[in-house]
């Protein structure tokens, strides 16, 4: 007898059916289905033509591909295997100083081992530059990673020696101040006592209290200084000369009251 042979490729490409004699060597049909594996027939493929009518249904399995997420220099570098047909779930990335934005190319269906790398947007922070009582300070919104020049800070009496913190070559992934560390400058300050006595001559802080010596000058009486004396030290060496006044002579008057004068 011969008997009807089909075989479903259920859902795959291939479906066909034959007429064959029973008893006869049977082989099925070369069938495929994108994204899938056969792993064989329902029922099972005999080795010879049975005496029924039969139908075979082909069985398959989901192919699973890696699909590699590159973190593109940051950290959370996977591989997640994924079964064909679903939209693969990335891992958590991050990168110091950085947005992530998406991937390249754009997520899709699993259909094939796939790589997508990481795309990276910098983060931008504000950098602050504080003089410290000085001038020449700033407040910047700069982009991580990007070259950082302090600006020129100045202060009067005052030398400029660092900031602190130290600050790096490149914007940090933080906002950030720098404070400007200063040096208080010492001046050479001289009492000229311009023939007199008491007149000193010393190094002394910028800003601290300038209070002038007492000078003395026989016959003369003293009359200030030239220039002024400020309350505080100024931001320079500087010479402040006393003037004097001549003292009069005193007219010595001797009454007799009443007596001779011999």
């Amino acid at each position: 007898n011969s008997y009807k042979m089909t075989f479903d490729a259920n859902g795959g490409i291939g479906s066909t059916y034959f007429t064959q004699t029973y008893g006869t060597p049977l082989s099925a049909p070369s069938v495929s289905k994108p994204g899938h594996t056969l792993q064989g027939w329902n029922p099972p493929l005999p080795s010879t033509v049975p005496a029924a009518d039969t139908t075979f249904v082909a069985q398959w399995s989901k192919n699973v591909y890696p699909i590699t997420f590159d973190a593109n220099g940051g950290l959370g570098s996977a591989v997640v295997n994924t079964p064909y047909g679903e939209i693969p779930t990335p891992p958590d990335v991050s990168k110091t100083g950085h947005n992530l934005l998406g991937w390249d190319p754009e997520l899709s269906i699993a259909t094939a081992a796939t790589t997508y790398t990481a795309i990276w947007e910098a983060k931008s922070y504000n950098i602050v530059f504080d003089a410290s009582g000085g001038t020449g300070g700033a407040s910047l919104n700069l982009t991580y990673g990007s070259p950082l020049n302090p600006p020129t800070v100045s202060r009067t009496g005052y030398t400029f020696l660092e900031w602190s913190p130290t600050v790096p070559e490149t914007v940090p992934a933080e906002n950030t101040v720098y404070y400007a560390v200063w040096s208080v400058n010492s001046y050479l300050i001289t009492f000229h006592a311009a023939g007199g006595k008491g007149g000193p001559s010393t190094m002394m802080n910028y800003d601290s209290e300038l209070v002038p010596p007492v000078v003395t000058r026989d016959g003369y009486v003293f009359n200030g200084w030239t220039p002024q004396v400020p309350p505080t030290v100024p931001a320079e060496n500087s010479v402040y000369t006393a003037n004097w006044v001549e003292q009069q002579e005193d007219n010595i008057i001797l009454f007799s009251n009443g007596g001779i004068r011999k």
